[in-house]
C-alpha cells in the first residue's frame, strides 16, 4: 500500500555511476490518477550563487566522503634515499645479491643478518668517533692547555702567606720515611710549647683567651679565614714553597649533609670505650685502608665485616664521594709532584695486593680516620707514621663558632688558623706539631681525615720498586735502595712543593693568568 503523502507523485532515484560505477535505473510510484509531470528543472551551477548556496546550505546525502592524502615529506624527497654503506652499486645485482631497491626495504635479509649489518655499521662509527678522540687527545698533549679550574683556584691565591717556617729544619728520622717516634717536647725543637690547659681568665668572649695569650707570649699570628676566601696557600720561610693550604668548597650544603653521615657512621661501627682514648685526645676515632709498619706488612686495618660494609657504605656516599674528588683535584693543583708520587705508591701497592682495600681509587691515600668527637679538639702531637714530607688532609665538620674555637695551631711555624666547619686544610703532620683551640660548651666539633704511612713509601722502595728487581752482578754488592737515598730523600721531598710562580709556569706554560 501506498503512504498518503506520496500519492500522486512520481519519485526518481538515481546514484551517479561515476561516484559508484554501477546504474540502478530508477523507480516510479503512481496514483491511481494519472498526472503529467513537470520537466525537471536546470541545476544551478557551481560556480553559480545559487549553487553554492545549494551545496553549502542543502548537501546531498549521497556525496562520496572527502579522501586524505598522506603527508609528504618534501625535505626527504629533495634529499633522495639515503646512501648506505657497502650497498652495491649500479648494475644488475647477480643471484643471491640484493638489489639497489632491497637495500631500503631490507628484503631478502633474515633478522639475524640484518642485526649483524647493523651492527657492523655501528661498530664503524665506534671507531671513527675513538680514533677522533685519540686525535684530539694528542693535540691536547702536543699543546696543553690548563684547565679552567686550575686557574680558578691559582687566581683565587694572589700571594701566599708568609710564616716562619723553616721547613729545612723540621723534625725528621734519617731514612727519610716517617716523622720523628719520640713523645712531643723530647726534641731540641720542641723547648718551649705552651701548656694548652693552663687556667686563663675570661676573654672578651669572641675568640678563646688561649689565642691571646699564643699570641702575646709565643709569637703566634692569627690568619682568619673571611667567608669569600677560598683559597689561602702559605709558604715557607727558606724555601718560598707552599708547604700549607686552606680551602673550602664553592657548595657549602655539603658539610651539613655530610654531618649526618658522619654520625649516621658512628651509630653503625658500634664503637667500644676504649676507642675514644688515644694520644691525640679524648674522643671517638676510628680508621679505615691499609697501612704498614709496627711488626706487620701492608695489610688493611682489622675490623669485622659488619663494619666493613658500614665503612663502604659511608664512603659509597654522593657526598662523601664527591669531597674525595674535591681533595683529589686540590692536591693535583697544588702539589703535583708530591701528588704523582702518592699516585705511583698507591698504584704499585695495589698492583702487588689488590685486596687491600682503600678510602677511594680517585683519591691516593691509603687510609682514612674519622674522628667522630662530640669535641674533637686534639692536644699537640705529630703524626709520626705518615710521610715525613707528605699531606695530609684534614676536613673538619660541625656546629662550632669558628672564630672563638676550633682553630688549627702549629708549634713550628708558629701558627693559628681558622679552622671553620667545611674547611679543607693540607698539611704536613708528621714533621709539624699541631693541636686545636677548645670549643665552648654545647658545640660540637668532627673531622674527616686522608693520609699515608711513610712505611708504606719505603715498603715500595725496598720491595715493589722496578730496580728491586735486578739482581747484582759478580762483583758487585746489594744496595738497599731505602739506605741508599736516605741522605738526599728528605730534601728531595721537600723539592715537591712548589712556589706560586712555578704552579703557574706548571698549569700555564707561561706563568700568566
Amino acid at each position: 500500500m501506498v503512504p498518503e503523502f506520496i500519492k500522486g507523485f512520481s519519485i526518481s532515484a538515481a546514484i551517479d555511476k561515476s561516484h559508484t560505477g554501477d546504474e540502478f535505473g530508477s523507480l516510479e510510484v503512481a496514483s491511481d490518477v494519472e498526472e503529467e509531470v513537470p520537466p525537471p528543472s536546470p541545476k544551478p551551477l557551481s560556480n553559480s550563487p545559487q549553487g553554492r548556496a545549494g551545496r553549502h546550505c542543502h548537501p546531498q546525502p549521497n556525496q562520496p566522503p572527502p579522501i586524505t592524502l598522506p603527508k609528504v615529506d618534501l625535505d626527504r624527497v629533495e634529499r633522495g634515499p639515503a646512501p648506505r654503506q657497502g650497498a652495491p652499486g649500479d648494475g644488475e645485482p647477480e643471484d643471491g645479491e640484493l638489489g639497489e631497491n632491497d637495500w631500503d626495504s631490507g628484503a631478502g635479509l633474515e633478522d639475524g643478518e640484518l642485526r649483524d649489518m647493523v651492527t657492523q655499521t655501528n661498530k664503524r662509527k665506534r671507531s671513527g668517533n675513538a680514533q677522533k678522540m685519540r686525535n684530539r687527545r694528542k693535540k691536547k698533549r702536543a699543546n696543553p692547555q690548563p684547565h679552567p679550574t686550575q686557574l680558578r683556584h691559582l687566581k683565587q691565591a694572589e700571594a701566599a702567606h708568609s710564616t716562619n717556617f723553616a721547613s729545612a729544619e723540621a723534625p725528621h728520622t734519617q731514612p727519610g720515611f716517617v716523622g720523628p717516634t719520640r713523645r712531643v717536647g723530647t726534641l731540641a725543637s720542641d723547648a718551649g710549647i705552651p701548656d694548652l690547659n693552663i687556667p686563663l681568665p675570661p676573654g672578651d668572649g669572641i675568640t678563646h683567651p688561649l689565642v691571646e695569650h699564643l699570641q702575646v707570649n709565643h709569637g703566634f699570628s692569627l690568619r682568619s679565614a673571611p667567608p669569600t676566601e677560598r683559597t689561602a696557600a702559605f709558604e715557607s720561610a727558606d724555601k718560598k714553597k707552599i708547604f700549607l693550604i686552606r680551602t673550602r668548597p664553592s657548595n657549602s650544603s655539603w658539610k651539613a649533609v655530610a654531618l649526618e653521615r658522619v654520625k649516621a657512621l658512628f651509630s653503625a661501627l658500634n664503637l667500644p670505650d676504649s676507642a675514644s682514648h688515644h694520644r691525640r685526645g679524648d674522643f671517638f676515632a676510628a680508621c679505615y685502608g691499609f697501612s704498614h709498619g709496627n711488626g706487620r706488612k701492608a695489610s688493611n686495618c682489622f675490623m669485622t665485616d659488619e663494619r666493613a660494609r658500614a665503612w663502604q657504605a659511608f664512603l659509597a656516599d654522593s657526598v662523601i664521594h664527591g669531597m674525595m674528588l674535591y681533595i683529589s683535584t686540590i692536591f693535583s693543583i697544588w702539589s703535583p709532584k708530591l701528588c704523582e708520587m702518592y699516585r705511583s705508591c698507591h698504584a704499585a701497592l695495589r698492583s702487588w695486593n689488590p685486596d687491600l682495600r682503600c678510602p677511594s681509587p680517585s683519591l691516593p691515600f691509603s687510609t682514612i680516620t674519622v674522628n667522630f668527637g662530640p669535641k674533637t679538639v686534639c692536644r699537640w702531637h705529630r703524626d709520626v707514621f705518615n710521610l715525613v714530607f707528605g699531606w695530609c688532609v684534614i676536613w673538619a665538620l660541625g656546629n662550632y663558632d669558628s672564630r672563638y674555637g676550633g682553630h688549627l695551631i702549629l708549634w713550628e711555624p708558629r701558627l693559628i688558623i681558622e679552622f671553620a666547619p667545611g674547611d679543607i686544610i693540607f698539611l704536613p703532620s708528621a714533621c709539624i706539631t699541631h693541636a686545636n683551640i677548645p670549643i665552648r660548651e654545647g658545640e660540637h666539633r668532627y673531622s674527616v681525615t686522608w693520609y699515608t704511612s711513610g712505611q708504606l713509601f719505603r715498603y715500595q722502595a725496598l720491595h715493589l720498586a722496578p730496580s728491586s728487581n735486578e739482581k747484582p752482578t759478580e762483583g758487585s754488592e746489594a744496595t738497599d735502595p731505602a739506605e741508599e737515598g736516605k741522605r738526599s730523600r728528605w730534601m728531595e721531598g721537600l723539592d715537591c712543593f712548589m712556589s706560586l710562580d712555578e704552579l703557574r709556569q706548571h698549569h700555564t706554560g707561561d706563568g700568566a693568568l
